[in-house]
């Protein structure tokens, strides 16, 4: 899951980084209404291109249950809910309102392209013109991992000199 997190903000072995991964435990325990102690997180890293942003991976212990692949997929299929939905709770947390909801590729189905994804995830786009040239993208190939929506590769030419920009995308600052 990406956060809009700078980790140099909170150096390895520092008591911050530490009540960072705490409160983020608590945070998702709250809101997916499970144990904080069946939360690990696993790593933080800078993200790729947006080193501003980071990178988590956390782990959830569902046990030995005989079920616990239906609880686990039922439970990332709520996260990713909660993610989608810019006015659900999950922003209200000390550290999960830092998830940045225009990246989540950990729990999206293999099929899922990224139009659909993009589409998905901005149901409420009223602007039908929009839509449509979003739509016309349906059938292009992207490469594997790909998928960033927070930002784009503009470029900028002065004279003869033409320099590559990544830019937030304007309808994440939406």
């Amino acid at each position: 899951m990406r956060l809009d997190l700078d980790i140099r903000t909170i150096p390895p072995g520092t008591t911050e980084r530490r009540e960072f991964f705490d409160a983020f435990c608590i945070d998702l325990s709250n809101i997916m209404k499970i144990d904080d102690e069946l939360i690990e997180v696993v790593s933080i890293r800078p993200a790729p291109k947006t080193d501003w942003m980071s990178i988590l991976e956390f782990f959830v212990d569902f046990g030995d249950l005989e079920q616990s692949f239906e609880v686990e997929e039922e439970f990332y299929h709520n996260l990713e809910g909660l993610i989608i939905d810019p006015s659900s709770e999950i922003y209200g947390g000390e550290a999960t309102r830092r998830i940045d909801p225009s990246y989540v590729n950990v729990w999206i189905e293999e099929e899922t392209s990224p139009v659909d994804l993009f589409l998905k995830m901005h149901t409420n786009v009223e602007e039908d013109n929009v839509a449509l040239i979003i739509d016309s993208y349906r059938e292009d190939e992207f490469p594997e991992d790909s998928l960033d929506m927070s930002s784009m590769q503009i470029s900028i030419q002065f004279d003869d000199i033409v320099k590559p920009l990544q830019v937030p995308n304007p309808r994440m600052l939406r």
